[in-house]
């Protein structure tokens, strides 16, 4: 039986990032979730390779396994940054997406595009 789980490269890239100036730092943290147990659990976070910029490709691509048939959810948090660390505070969120990793798997061209809420 052939195996049902693969790994896939997520890069993240926003354009025209909304509600920030053009000094502002922003950071990226990306979760993902089961839906079975409903607990969002962080898998990694990555900074941009153009740091003063509203359209900003973040640098690192990030692994996930991701199984067949299975619900699995990716969350994206874009957050201001502060002398170099990742605020945590609520107001320092500048937005976020969720989608499932089938719309990613199933998309054309492995793209897809989400609005930051």
């Amino acid at each position: 039986m052939p195996s049902r789980s693969h790994t896939i490269d997520i890069s993240i890239a926003v354009s025209n990032l909304l509600g920030v100036d053009h000094l502002t730092r922003v950071n990226c943290s990306l979760y993902h979730n089961d839906a079975e147990n409903e607990k969002w659990e962080h898998l990694a976070t990555t900074s941009p390779s153009v740091v003063f910029s509203r359209n900003v490709d973040f640098e690192e691509r990030i692994s996930f396994k991701f199984v067949f048939e299975k619900t699995q959810l990716m969350k994206i948090d874009i957050f201001r940054l502060h002398d170099g660390a990742t605020a945590s505070s609520s107001d320092d969120l500048i937005g976020s997406c969720i989608f499932k990793v089938d719309e990613l798997i199933g998309s054309f061209g492995l793209h897809i595009r989400r609005s930051l809420l």
